[in-house]
């Protein structure tokens, strides 16, 4: 890479609002923050992040957290090195809304689409009781909502295009 685009990417590391707290700007099918969608995550490795593998997780991919972004990425199957995967409960701003805590209903007003798919979700809470979420899927957006109480707690952005060629 060339010193350009990394010196742009040191002063795009952490966008913050006015009160400080971190702004992931959402492209759909493609990335969240500095964060793209099929790169290698090795790439973002210089960042502070924490790792917990497939393994110990149970799952089919590795998973990065980057506490600075309040992003996790995981990773393909084949390779465990391309980001398939980039997930938010902070933020996630697309045509200048924070997504994040935004009601669902507001949320379908501004994209002016309905979910392609929608299914329950049992998550295990911090304490004792977890939470009963509904999960809505954007194909053409390439983003899964995890809704609680009418309210997007959690997005999941991906791209099954970038990957239909494994």
């Amino acid at each position: 890479k060339s010193k350009k685009s990394k010196k742009l990417l040191l002063k795009i590391k952490r966008v913050k609002n006015m009160e400080g707290q971190v702004v992931n700007i959402l492209i759909p099918l493609k990335s969240l923050s500095i964060f793209v969608l099929g790169t290698n995550v090795e790439d973002y490795l210089h960042l502070g992040y924490g790792y917990i593998s497939k393994e110990e997780m149970q799952v089919y991919s590795d998973t990065y957290t980057f506490p600075d972004f309040g992003i996790s990425l995981s990773t393909d199957e084949k390779t465990d090195k391309l980001i398939y995967g980039i997930e938010t409960d902070v933020s996630c701003v697309y045509k200048d809304h924070e997504l994040i805590n935004m009601l669902y209903d507001d949320f379908l007003t501004l994209v002016n689409l309905l979910s392609d798919d929608v299914s329950d979700i049992y998550i295990h809470g911090a304490k004792k009781n977890g939470r009963i979420y509904k999960v809505y899927y954007f194909d053409s957006l390439g983003l899964t909502l995890f809704v609680w109480r009418g309210r997007i707690r959690s997005i999941n952005v991906s791209n099954y295009d970038v990957f239909v060629n494994d």
